[in-house]
C-alpha cells in the first residue's frame, strides 16, 4: 500500500515532516481489510481519510486545514502520491494518510478539539467538569500537528487548573504517565509557569514517606526524568528530596557531620528505607549524599565574604568579623537546640531567613555596611545550590565537545 506517512521531524522548527512510501504493499503494513472504523469519528461525509494504528478516521478536510498549518500544508500539495491503480492517498478506506508514532486514544481526542463546541469548551473551563487525561492528549497532538490555536488553550486551562488546585489536579490526571506527558511538553513548549508548579507539586509529594502514593510518586518521577535530558534539574530535586524525605540529615548519628570526614556517615544509608529502587537509583543516591556531606563539611565554616563598595576600609575590620561570628552564631544556636542542620539546603534556608535581620558589628553595636552584599550572597549560594543538585546525584552533565 502506498502511503504518506506522518513521522516526527528531526528540526525543532516543524513539528512533523513527511515521508512518502511508494512500495506497492509495505511489508509491515496490515490489509485493508483489518483496518476498522472510528464509531465516534469516521464521518460519513468527511472528505480526507487517516488511519492511527488500525483506526481508520474520516475528517472534513476544512476543519483540518481551517487550525493546522501542518494539515494546510499536506492537503493543498498539488498532487499527493498516487497509486498505481490511480487512487490519491487520503481519499478512500484502502489508501489513507497514515498517522505514525500516534495512539489512536490520542487521535480521538485531538478530534474532539477540532470539532468541540462552545458549550464542550466553556466545560474545561470549569475544574469539575475539566476532562484533564484528554486535554493532555489534546496537547501532545496539536503541538505534534501544528494546531497552534488548541495547543495554545489546552495549555491554558492547564496552566489555570495546576496554579488553582496545584496537587489536587494530581488525582484528576488519572494516570502518572500522563503528569509526566504534560511535564515534557511544558518544559519543551517552554510553558515555564505551568511546569514550575508541576514540578513544585511533584516534589511536594515526594516529601512526605507517610502519603499513600509516596513510592509511587517518587519512582515515577524518576522514571520520567531519566526518559528527558530537559529535565535533568527535575531529576536532581526528586533525588535530593527523596534523600531528606528518609530523614538521613537527621539522624543523631550525624551530629558532627560538620566536623569530621563524611566517610564515616555514608554508612547510615545501609538501614532499611521503606522504597524499592533499583540498584542504579540507590547509587545515585548514595553519590548525591556524599557530595552534600562533604558541601557540608565546608559549610561548617563561614565562605569568604567578598568586598562590598559601600565597605571601604572597614571592610576587614567590621564586616568580615561580624560576617563569621554571625554564621557561627547560628550552628552554635542550632546545635544547643538539637538541630544540628545537617541537611545544606535547609542550613542555607536558614541563613537566608535569618539574614532579614541585620547583622551588628562586634566593637561598634551598629549594622555593618555589608548587609545588603551579604543577603544577595546568601541568596546566590541557594540558587546555586539548588543548580547544583543533579550534578551531585548524576555526575556532571555531558557537554557536546566532551
Amino acid at each position: 500500500m502506498s502511503s504518506i506517512t506522518l513521522v516526527e521531524a528531526t528540526s525543532s522548527d516543524d513539528a512533523c515532516s513527511l515521508k512518502t512510501e511508494c512500495t506497492p504493499e509495505a511489508k509491515d503494513d496490515p490489509p485493508p481489510s483489518v483496518f476498522s472504523r472510528d464509531d465516534e469519528w469516521y464521518l460519513e461525509d468527511g472528505n480526507v481519510v487517516l488511519l492511527v494504528e488500525h483506526r481508520l478516521f474520516r475528517l472534513h478536510k476544512f476543519m483540518l486545514t481551517r487550525e493546522s498549518d501542518f494539515f494546510r500544508t499536506l492537503l493543498s500539495l498539488p498532487q499527493r502520491n498516487v497509486t498505481s491503480d490511480g487512487k490519491i492517498e487520503g481519499e478512500s478506506d484502502d489508501c489513507p494518510i497514515i498517522c505514525t508514532g500516534d495512539t489512536y486514544e490520542d487521535f480521538k481526542a485531538l478530534c474532539w478539539a477540532i470539532y468541540a463546541r462552545a458549550a464542550d469548551i466553556l466545560a474545561e473551563h470549569v475544574y469539575a467538569t475539566s476532562n484533564i487525561p484528554r486535554l493532555v492528549r489534546v496537547t501532545a497532538l496539536s503541538h505534534k500537528y501544528n494546531f497552534t490555536a488548541i495547543e495554545t488553550w489546552t495549555f491554558g486551562v492547564l496552566s489555570k487548573h495546576a496554579k488553582d488546585y496545584q496537587i489536587g489536579l494530581f488525582a484528576k490526571y488519572g494516570e502518572w504517565a500522563a503528569v509526566g506527558r504534560i511535564l515534557n511538553l511544558a518544559v519543551k513548549c517552554h510553558q515555564d509557569a505551568l511546569a514550575r508548579q508541576i514540578e513544585k507539586d511533584w516534589v511536594s509529594l515526594i516529601t512526605d514517606p507517610s502519603g499513600t502514593i509516596w513510592e509511587e510518586a517518587c519512582v515515577t518521577a524518576l522514571s520520567v526524568a531519566e526518559n528527558s535530558l530537559e529535565l535533568r534539574e527535575f531529576h536532581g530535586k526528586a533525588y535530593y528530596t527523596l534523600l531528606r524525605a528518609t530523614s538521613i540529615f537527621a539522624t543523631g548519628s550525624q551530629r558532627t557531620l560538620g566536623s569530621e570526614n563524611p566517610v564515616k556517615t555514608v554508612s547510615i544509608l545501609d538501614q532499611p528505607i521503606s522504597i524499592n529502587l533499583s540498584r542504579h537509583r540507590w547509587q545515585r543516591l548514595y553519590t548525591g549524599y556524599w557530595s552534600l556531606s562533604c558541601l557540608r563539611v565546608k559549610l561548617a565554616h563561614p565562605p569568604a565574604l567578598g568586598d562590598s563598595p559601600p565597605c571601604s576600609d572597614n571592610h576587614v575590620r567590621d564586616c568580615v568579623p561580624a560576617w563569621q561570628a554571625w554564621w557561627k552564631g547560628i550552628l552554635d544556636d542550632s546545635a544547643r537546640n538539637g538541630k544540628h542542620l545537617n541537611d545544606p539546603g535547609e542550613l542555607i534556608q536558614v541563613m537566608e531567613k535569618r539574614i532579614t535581620k541585620p547583622i551588628q558589628c562586634q566593637v561598634t553595636g551598629t549594622d555593618i555596611p555589608c548587609n545588603e552584599h551579604i543577603r544577595s550572597q546568601i541568596s546566590s549560594m541557594r540558587e546555586a545550590f539548588e543548580k547544583s543538585l543533579a550534578d551531585r546525584f548524576l555526575g556532571p552533565e555531558m557537554k557536546d565537545d566532551d
